[in-house]
């Protein structure tokens, strides 16, 4: 559905998908720079909140 491009201060890009889940966000770059972004993990089929270990 669209996309936000890659730039070197984001250091990653984002494609806007449309499927059977609905709406999602799918990023891609830098590690660190897409972990920083999360705050939730899906386990099995639960989504757990995303912590340090």
């Amino acid at each position: 559905m669209g996309e936000i491009p890659f730039n070197f201060e984001r250091r990653r890009l984002t494609v806007w998908l449309k499927n059977h889940a609905g709406n999602q966000l799918v990023p891609k770059g830098a590690f660190e720079e897409v972990l920083a972004t999360c705050s939730q993990v899906r386990l099995a089929d639960q989504i757990e909140p995303l912590t340090e270990v």
